[in-house]
């Protein structure tokens, strides 16, 4: 069983607390500073768009009539429907008070009103009526405006209430006078005088008390007839409240005026103040603050989507934690990245990259001591990852060291070693395995001035189609045994292994496998599918090379490189193996 755990722990990217946002803010930004410049630019057009606004106000006080005066007889309430405080903030903001403070304003200054709000004050009956302008002179005149358009208005209202109050107790009146009439006639064929010109007379004349219509009534003897008696009191009665009601009829109007009914202006209307709102530099300094806070969520948003491996401390804790020693690290170079570019240890031996691949070499082999390997295979969990550049620049540093060395490219669908060394791709692997061609004649042996060692390069040879089922036979098996007679160390360069097979397959007979490591292309999902897949493989050793690192992760990586070298690896696995 494997001792080394199945792909990656929790991401723990975010569990150094402040040293986390230090480097979400480090690495993304540029993710803050555009959220923020469009913060900052929305802000400055909303100031520059927006004009200072001045504001007044005039208060209002809310007096209506006593309720003696809408009371009305035998039951009748009169209710004012306006007099709430809530529906009187209403009523001052309808269609009828705008177009009184229009008459007042003029179109002009009306057009300059930009905000109307009325509220109320406290638990007083007053409202307090604002103005919002760019002009103070006019929200000034605007607040005195609306205040004096809405008394206008309601007094308006309350005298058409008043008016049709009288009207209702008139009408009372009338209908209690017809209903005397009525009575004066029954009474009169009551007594015999439905012909008395001078008794009808007599009736008209007498309202209330009855005392000479009974007096009258009883000269004539009818003082013994009940219902004589009972409609002279029912008559009192009609008349009286006839004529209580015409009165207040007549008085209402009075009273109102009196008692002052209806709103009242409290006090001049208040100076205007502003401007309103916050300063445009508080402006500024809120949106400036809000975008860096968006910013940060949305940097840490997108790091924690991206996970591609960027830092040589996560690299290092991701890889180590699973027991995947470090061989070294690379550095970014231009001359590297360049599709026809040589291999740098053999044209450029005195250079950073030269140097960084002879430190890869010295961990490979003094971690070699306790595992022996002679077949290695180089591959990346996807494209372009620089598997080939450290194929080619790994084989060529240990043969410049003085051993025997012998580069395959394995990679029969993308071949790229043929390029790097600038020879010619055919004939080469597939030729050997169709049984085409020879094994020496297809190895392309190098020179190395002032070296003792070695380096022959067995191209991939035509493409051909049914790759998998080439590599996955017993031809490849006894090619690599012709290949590791007569060499120290066989490196191949293999496919991706994420999505592809043929790294797999090859895997499966080699000694160790080297995974290449892309500061920024790497992603941590695919490192872990890719040992996942060299896991179930079972293959014996398998390190790692971080490539395109800078000049200070480099050093930093070096350093890692040398405490990975300390790591316990696996016992090797026995199997059936090609021995030299």
């Amino acid at each position: 069983m494997s001792t080394r755990p199945i792909g990656f722990s929790d991401d723990d990217r975010y569990d150094l607390g402040i040293l986390a946002v230090l480097r979400v803010v480090a690495q993304r930004w540029w993710v803050i500073a555009i959220v923020l410049v469009l913060s900052m630019g929305m802000t400055v057009r909303r100031v520059n768009a927006t004009s200072d606004m001045y504001a007044a106000s005039a208060q209002v006080v809310i007096t209506e009539a006593s309720a003696d005066v809408v009371i009305g007889i035998a039951g009748y309430e009169a209710v004012d429907p306006v007099r709430t405080i809530d529906t009187q903030i209403i009523t001052a903001q309808t269609a009828a008070v705008w177009q009184g403070v229009w008459d007042r304003l003029g179109p002009a200054q009306s057009e300059q009103i930009s905000k109307l709000v009325v509220t109320k004050e406290g638990v007083a009956d007053v409202i307090k009526i604002t103005v919002e302008s760019a002009n103070p002179r006019v929200a000034e005149q605007a607040a005195s405006a609306f205040a004096s358009s809405y008394v206008e208005f309601r007094k308006l209202q309350i005298g058409e209430f008043y008016t049709l109050i009288a009207g209702t107790l008139a009408s009372r009146a009338a209908l209690y006078n017809d209903q005397g009439r009525q009575l004066d006639v029954r009474i009169a064929e009551l007594t015999g005088r439905e012909l008395d010109e001078q008794f009808y007379r007599l009736l008209a004349s007498v309202a209330s008390p009855n005392s000479a219509l009974e007096a009258d009534v009883l000269l004539a003897g009818e003082s013994a007839d009940p219902e004589l008696a009972q409609l002279l009191a029912e008559r009192e009665s009609v008349l009286g409240l006839q004529s209580e009601l015409q009165t207040r009829a007549d008085e209402i109007g009075y009273e109102a005026s009196i008692l002052n009914a209806g709103p009242s202006i409290l006090g001049e209307t208040s100076r205007a103040a502003g401007p309103l709102g916050t300063t445009p530099l508080r402006q500024m300094i809120v949106a400036a603050i809000t975008g860096f806070s968006a910013g940060l969520a949305l940097a840490f948003a997108v790091d924690y989507l991206d996970d591609r491996l960027r830092r040589r401390d996560v690299i290092e804790r991701e890889i180590v934690a699973v027991r995947v020693p470090v061989l070294g690290a690379t550095p970014m170079d231009r001359f590297v990245r360049s599709r026809r570019a040589g291999v740098v240890t053999l044209h450029k031996p005195v250079s950073a990259t030269a140097d960084a691949f002879r430190s890869i070499r010295s961990a490979f082999l003094a971690l070699s001591l306790a595992t022996p390997v002679q077949t290695l295979l180089v591959t990346s969990p996807d494209r372009n990852e620089g598997k080939t550049t450290v194929a080619s620049e790994l084989a060529a540093v240990v043969a410049r060291g003085g051993r025997n060395v012998v580069l395959i490219d394995a990679n029969l669908r993308r071949p790229r070693v043929h390029r790097r060394f600038d020879i010619g791709q055919e004939p080469g692997l597939s030729s050997v395995l169709a049984g085409n061609q020879a094994l020496s004649a297809c190895l392309v042996e190098l020179p190395l001035p002032g070296s003792s060692g070695r380096l022959r390069v067995l191209p991939c040879g035509p493409l051909t189609d049914g790759i998998t089922q080439v590599l996955d036979g017993s031809r490849l098996v006894e090619v690599l045994r012709a290949v590791q007679a007569d060499a120290d160390l066989v490196v191949i360069d293999a496919p991706h292994l994420n999505s592809i097979s043929d790294a797999q397959v090859i895997s499966g007979i080699v000694d160790g496998v080297v995974v290449v490591v892309r500061r920024g292309v790497t992603k941590r999902r695919r490192l872990g599918m890719a040992l996942d897949v060299l896991d179930k493989s079972r293959v014996p050793v398998i390190w790692t090379v971080l490539n395109g690192f800078g000049s200070r992760d480099l050093g930093a990586a070096r350093l890692a490189s040398r405490r990975t070298a300390k790591v316990p690896l696996r016992v090797p696995r026995t199997r059936a193996h090609v021995d030299s």
